[in-house]
């Protein structure tokens, strides 16, 4: 490997996923741009996942891998982010695929209009169909600032919280000491920081990046500490604003997303008590979750210092 740093670090949780990991890796290597580096890092996996990782280290010099113990993605991309030597941070999950074009495409044009962030459109991929949907942005290509931005992601409508159709420069994860709280939906308050202290954010409405959506995923596996990090990561939402001083401007934006939360709460659930076959359950946990989130969108909101310091909706 050079000794002078990388344009992209390219950062690959792993755990357990050698049915697609190979198709995850090879969309890596065969990438029109060579200045990257490809950090994969190795979450406990018990299957064949370590052994394909070996593969493509013996055969590319970019790949770098990390061995730890299984402790989720948040965990695996901390730890990842301590070795990252590039200018910009990509995310791809092990499940994933990206075109060709991914890296050069985005670094480009961030490079181009000197941005903090550039963002692509995205595929969901059904592997049982082999299906492919088209997911393209609603904003048109261009340069936005952050406060356009900030907007449409907090109700998640025309830019989403997704880490891996992005790019990322590594200096906003150093300069504002920013990491991946030990929860799902960690990408959630991950983003809404990053693009909170980016000072401009390029968008390419082209698809350049395969979301895989199967089984495994994680709204196909609810289950009740789940439910309960879905909610924190919107509290993480009001309670970052706050602590910015800066609710009244994103306020309409949040309490739009406070009430979506509440319709996608009760398909949620249902899905919960489908697979415990406990529907006595529903109602109970529809009106705590809810309860979280209407609290969380009161005038009287108090802060708190961590994810852990907020309370579970569900016990």
């Amino acid at each position: 490997m050079c000794d002078s740093n990388p344009a992209i670090s390219v950062i690959v949780p792993v755990y357990n996923e050698e049915k697609f990991l190979r198709n995850c890796l090879n969309s890596i290597a065969g990438q029109t741009m060579r200045d990257f580096e490809v950090i994969v890092v190795n979450d406990g996996s018990t299957d064949n996942s370590l052994n394909i990782m070996k593969e493509f280290k013996d055969k590319y010099t970019n790949f770098i891998i990390i061995n730890k113990e299984n402790s989720g993605t948040s965990g695996a991309r901390n730890q990842a982010l301590k070795y990252a030597r590039g200018d910009y941070i990509a995310f791809v999950d092990s499940d994933d695929y990206i075109e060709p074009e991914f890296l050069k495409r985005l670094y480009s044009f961030a490079k181009k209009t000197d941005s903090d962030i550039a963002c692509c459109g995205y595929y969901t991929y059904i592997p049982e169909k082999n299906k492919h949907i088209r997911k393209p942005f609603c904003l048109k290509t261009g340069v936005y600032s952050s406060e356009k931005i900030l907007n449409s992601l907090i109700k998640d409508v025309r830019m989403h919280f997704y880490m891996w159709n992005k790019l990322w420069k590594r200096k906003l994860f150093e300069d504002h000491n920013i990491t991946f709280p030990n929860m799902c939906f960690e990408d959630i308050p991950v983003s809404m920081s990053l693009f909170y202290f980016a000072d401009k954010i390029a968008v390419i409405n082209e698809e350049y990046y395969n979301y895989t959506r199967h089984e495994n995923s994680i709204v196909s596996n609810m289950d009740v500490q789940k439910l309960n990090d879905y909610i924190k990561a919107f509290a993480c939402i009001r309670n970052f604003l706050e602590k910015n001083n800066d609710f009244d401007n994103y306020k309409f934006s949040f309490l739009w997303y406070g009430y979506r939360t509440i319709i996608t709460n009760f398909k949620l659930v249902y899905k919960v008590c489908t697979r415990n076959k406990d529907f006595k359950g529903l109602i109970p946990k529809l009106i705590s979750l809810n309860s979280n989130v209407l609290n969380c969108m009161k005038s009287d909101f108090t802060c708190f210092n961590s994810t852990d310091d907020f309370p579970d909706s569900i016990r």
